[in-house]
């Protein structure tokens, strides 16, 4: 097991799993927003490689995979995102994003978690 696999099932057991909005007000969101189809924990983001005006986010699901999104900023506080790759495996995710970012998010989260104990 890699330590990016023992770290996904250690923060799986204690993160909270949600449907991401697909648009609206990033200082105000209602339970009434429209949401994407997974349950999944934001991880990281980086910029989307066509086009500077969006990023990628990565998504943890609740199975263990992967989900990745788009988010384009319509103003400073108004987004819209969008579902580009529903499944992405483990050994996928590190083609897409840094590992050493995702598991230095998840160290983080860990860590913080212990602490609060």
């Amino acid at each position: 097991m890699t330590t990016l696999e023992l770290l996904i099932q250690k923060v799986s057991k204690f993160v909270i799993f949600s449907n991401p909005v697909t648009k609206g007000n990033v200082l105000e969101q209602r339970p009434a927003d429209p949401r994407l189809p997974i349950r999944a924990f934001f991880v990281i983001l980086k910029e989307s490689q066509q086009d500077a005006a969006k990023f990628n986010e990565l998504w943890l699901k609740q199975d263990g995979n992967f989900a990745v999104t788009e988010i384009g900023y319509e103003t400073d506080i108004r987004f819209v995102r969008s579902l580009l790759i529903p499944n992405l495996k483990t050994s996928e995710v590190t083609e897409l994003f840094p590992e050493h970012q995702i598991i230095e998010r998840f160290s983080t989260l860990l860590q913080k978690h212990n602490t609060r104990r």
